[in-house]
């Protein structure tokens, strides 16, 4: 099993590299993406944030709680981006184009092909803020959360990664 584990580590970094060559080679086009990503990430934010300068509270929720709800939010769907939406999402072009059936041929399963042979280092770079947020919100919490809803909520937060796989 830890062999398989080291093959596929192995051809997940070779894909991850050609997809950072093919980014570096449009390195304009791959800032003004990502410019437009942290742009969209501090509208919503912004968003969020107008919407307490007129309510204390969003249905029994205080800033703090709902800062880390998005934040949440925001990581899960660019951790199911990053690993499965980029791939899936280029399936349909791949089988009319007959490169799908070449991926079928390879020694390697198809299903891992398609879901990583394209990660989107925008979507790990745009998740940074993300991360900041959820930081800077549960230092904030009035309660910290215990060591038990943080194991749940890695369990949750993983069940919250495998469930939507079958739908892309």
């Amino acid at each position: 099993m830890l062999k398989t584990i080291k093959h596929y580590w192995k051809i997940y970094k070779i894909l991850g590299a050609n997809v950072v060559n093919v980014l570096f080679a449009s390195y304009a086009d791959f800032t003004i993406l990502l410019i437009g990503k942290f742009i969209t990430f501090t509208l919503l934010l912004i968003w969020i944030l107008s919407i307490f300068n007129f309510l204390p509270e969003l249905r029994g929720y205080n800033k703090e709680e709902v800062l880390v709800y998005f934040a949440l939010s925001y990581i899960l769907d660019k951790v199911v981006q990053i690993l499965f939406f980029r791939g899936f999402f280029s399936s349909p072009n791949w089988v009319t184009n007959g490169i799908y059936d070449k991926m079928l041929t390879l020694p390697v399963n198809s299903i891992f092909l398609t879901a990583f042979r394209i990660t989107d280092w925008s979507d790990v770079l745009s998740s940074i803020p993300g991360f900041v947020l959820l930081i800077v919100a549960v230092s904030k919490l009035a309660t910290p959360p215990s060591l038990l809803s943080i194991v749940a909520f890695m369990l949750f937060f993983a069940l919250g990664i495998i469930v939507p796989s079958p739908f892309y």
